[in-house]
């Protein structure tokens, strides 16, 4: 993956612009902040939940194209697309750049639907994470931090479950 070597990859369909941005902002795919960073937390922060949900969003999407209108991915797609709403008004109230969603072009659903149902599992737990480590630094943005605490709540308490019953659903 071109993102973790020092090179561009001339051969990918990500445009070498886009490529050196997203090595200069690694950070986006850490889900951790990066605290060596001269961007602020804040920005990283919004930054790399807006580029989580826009990973997610690609995922279902590539699975709903490959598998059909299926459940939970049609209702969780549905869900991101709200995520995605929930945090657009915070990149314009602290004027914060908003990443490219190149996503699309770089998920690949798994072979079978309970591999991707586990993969939701996994990518929730993850996506909760984040969530509970960025709300540890955002005290000082309420606004930020209950959209953040909205998010986390989404990932563990409604899309968690649904992914477990998908998993349970297709053994």
């Amino acid at each position: 993956m071109y993102l973790l070597t020092k090179h561009l990859d001339f051969q990918s369909p990500i445009p070498l612009l886009h490529q050196a941005l997203q090595r200069k902002n690694m950070y986006l795919l850490t889900k951790h902040l990066d605290f060596q960073s001269p961007i602020p937390l804040l920005h990283q922060a919004l930054q790399m939940s807006l580029y989580d949900e826009y990973r997610a969003q690609a995922s279902y999407q590539r699975i709903l194209e490959i598998f059909g209108n299926i459940v939970p991915f049609n209702h969780i797609i549905e869900a991101e697309m709200r995520h995605i709403a929930a945090l657009t008004p915070l990149f314009y109230r602290y004027q914060v750049p908003m990443p490219i969603n190149n996503w699309y072009a770089l998920v690949a659903p798994a072979a079978t639907l309970r591999e991707n149902c586990e993969l939701g599992v996994a990518g929730e737990i993850q996506n909760a994470q984040m969530y509970a480590h960025l709300m540890e630094y955002m005290a000082a943005y309420p606004d930020v931090m209950q959209v953040f605490a909205q998010l986390y709540h989404a990932s563990s308490q409604h899309h968690l479950p649904a992914f477990r019953r998908c998993v349970a659903a297709h053994m």
